[in-house]
């Protein structure tokens, strides 16, 4: 699980705002407003050359606010792409715009005929972002639906519905968009975008849970910009660790590693001096025998004359009888004292 911050640059100014972030990672918003993206995209590439020459880490860029549905999608969806792969992202984030309910499938169809175009173009994953409002040219379900890749942002669904989400489709979300949602007494409604106090973690735990291990970009309102550099610290000591810093996990043996380690063991025994296994014999006895003694209170020693003679002793799985010998040659013994069984061995074996 990694984690960054949300920066929204504009061509005039993408100096000032990508300031002060010292290797912190980011997700790269270009101009929100699509006119004012078309208006400075001849400058992506000066923007591009910034980030590559000031070493800014850029995890996914933000495409502007246009419509998937556009017939002219591609006149600015492709270059936002071209510049993500030049910048080293590997997401970049369109927002699905609200729609007619009378006109919404029809758009829809427009909407994903577009993004399969796109797709065939980019080398970086191309991601749908979480609204819950049913106008939405494509909503949640229907992104889950067609197996498409997911942003998941915390603010623009309602807590229940962030668990479904998580909880059906955790393994396409390719990033999260971490905030809360909470209501504010001097707005008089839910406000969107606050810093994580509550439910956020919880977001988090689930994730891990699922052992997801993608971006996590923290997105808060304008007022609360001063607590992302501290907040991403903290996230990022009580999750990524977890997961970044630990050892690859070691895959199992196959079965025939399990074979071979198998056999070969056999083989040592098997030349092993005498003497030798004798003390394994030893070994053996000093482990079984308190193991016995714990399930039977009646147990008793075996002579060591048994246990070179390849005897072992049971239960009894035959009515009547409380004990059995088996035999090296397959045969059983059936008894139902010590006294009984000290004599059967010295009959048998002397």
């Amino acid at each position: 699980m990694r984690f960054s911050i949300r920066r929204d640059v504009s061509f005039a100014s993408y100096a000032p705002d990508l300031s002060g972030l010292d290797g912190i990672p980011i997700e790269l918003a270009l101009p929100y407003k699509l006119e004012d993206f078309l208006a400075g995209m001849d400058r992506l590439d000066d923007l591009a050359a910034f980030v590559l020459s000031h070493n800014i880490i850029v995890n996914s860029v933000h495409a502007p606010q246009g419509r998937l549905s556009d017939e002219a999608f591609m006149s600015w969806a492709l270059p936002t792409v071209q510049f993500a792969e030049r910048v080293g992202a590997h997401v970049v984030v369109f927002h699905p715009e609200s729609t007619a309910k009378t006109n919404r499938i029809n758009l829809q169809v427009i909407a994903l005929a577009n993004l399969k175009r796109l797709k065939r173009e980019a080398s970086v994953t191309v991601a749908i972002e979480t609204f819950g409002n049913a106008k939405r040219v494509l909503t949640p379900e229907e992104v889950i639906e067609r197996g498409l890749p997911l942003i998941l942002d915390t603010s623009h669904l309602f807590v229940r519905r962030i668990f479904e989400v998580i909880e059906a489709y955790h393994s396409g979300i390719v990033g999260v968009h971490l905030s809360e949602m909470r209501y504010d007494d001097e707005a008089g409604h839910d406000l969107p975008h606050l810093p994580v106090e509550s439910y956020g973690i919880e977001v988090l735990e689930a994730l891990r849970a699922k052992d997801w291990s993608g971006n996590v970009t923290l997105e808060y309102l304008p007022q609360f910009h001063d607590q992302l550099i501290p907040d991403r610290t903290t996230l990022e000591e009580l999750f990524a660790s977890q997961f970044d810093n630990s050892p690859p996990p070691v895959p199992p043996p196959s079965l025939e590693d399990i074979l071979a380690a198998k056999k070969a063991e056999r083989e040592r025994l098997r030349n092993l001096p005498f003497e030798e296994k004798i003390l394994l014999v030893e070994k053996m006895r000093e482990h079984l025998e308190p193991l016995f003694a714990r399930h039977d209170k009646d147990s008793w020693v075996m002579p060591e004359k048994a246990f070179f003679a390849g005897v072992s002793r049971h239960r009894s799985e035959k009515t009547g009888f409380r004990w059995c010998y088996l035999f090296p040659n397959g045969r059983k013994v059936y008894f139902n004292t010590k006294e009984e069984g000290d004599a059967l061995l010295d009959a048998e074996i002397g």
